[in-house]
């Protein structure tokens, strides 16, 4: 039997029941498996989800605690499910519960996808979408839109332990009408240059930035904690339009800053349900 490539890509192949449906995804970049609930490798999890649908419920595996202040969901414009999280009046959703260090600070130094759907009504300067904040001030990331462009950025220690800085990613200018995909991205390998965050509006790479040589990390550990949206951790800055469907999972669902199409419904939770593999085939010539 002939090696089987996706792509580039070698993968191997597992035997067992014959599958209801094809394979949907590849889960690493050797590994093709047999998945119908969607899961993802061992070790893999959605660390919020929030799909708005008519309530402010996390519906991943690490359940967390949102509450909402001076914020509305919106039942008409909405990309996926029943509605989304509509933004007019300078209003939020937050948690700070006891549970929150620990789903959330399961990003650590692992690699993340950050990802939503926005719809802009308007553009203020600093209007934030999203910020993580921490007792530290160094680990704490935050998204953010001025003068019509995303912004991501994070904090981290400098090697002399006295100094804190801020790296970020700036993507071009953002149409203001229409669903927008927004992905912050982090896929490490060994050594600063290669800890590699990526982001992608509507499945197009934007920007890309490494983590600076004069941290006192290879790979900034983000911490966990208090994670709002709609606005900043005080309730300032506040966007105006919509948000749908806030994934964060500990794994790099898109890869080395290739360009990808944006999903076109909405993903699941990861935590509920355990994973299995199947005797693998092996392979004996390359084609």
């Amino acid at each position: 039997m002939a090696n089987i490539y996706l792509g580039e890509q070698a993968v191997t192949l597992y035997s067992g029941a014959e599958p209801d449906t094809p394979v949907a995804q590849v889960y690493s970049e050797n590994e093709l498996i047999y998945n119908p609930q969607d899961l993802p490798a061992s070790g893999y999890s959605s660390l919020v989800l929030l799909p708005f649908n008519n309530n402010f419920e996390d519906i991943s595996s690490a359940d967390l605690n949102f509450t909402s202040s001076n914020i509305n969901l919106d039942g008409t414009n909405k990309k996926f499910g029943l509605a989304s999280l509509k933004n007019t009046s300078g209003g939020r959703i937050y948690n700070d519960d006891t549970n929150s260090d620990n789903a959330l600070t399961a990003i650590g130094t692992n690699n993340f996808t950050l990802e939503f759907f926005v719809y802009f009504t308007a553009n203020v300067s600093s209007a934030v979408l999203s910020e993580q904040s921490h007792e530290n001030s160094y680990g704490n990331y935050k998204v953010e839109m001025i003068d019509n462009k995303i912004k991501f950025s994070y904090t981290y220690l400098n090697k002399d332990f006295d100094t804190v800085s801020t790296r970020s990613i700036t993507s071009d200018a953002v149409s203001l009408s229409g669903w927008r995909h927004v992905a912050i991205v982090r896929q490490s390998g060994s050594g600063y240059t290669n800890s590699k965050f990526y982001m992608y509006i509507d499945g197009v790479k934007k920007a890309t930035t490494t983590q600076p040589s004069n941290s006192d990390q290879v790979i900034e550990f983000l911490n966990g904690g208090k994670l709002t949206i709609g606005s900043d951790k005080d309730g300032n800055n506040a966007f105006s339009g919509q948000i749908d469907h806030f994934h964060i999972r500990n794994l790099a669902v898109y890869k080395k800053g290739l360009n990808f199409t944006p999903p076109a419904a909405p993903s699941q939770d990861f935590g509920s349900v355990a994973f299995t593999t199947y005797p693998m085939i092996s392979t004996t010539s390359a084609p």
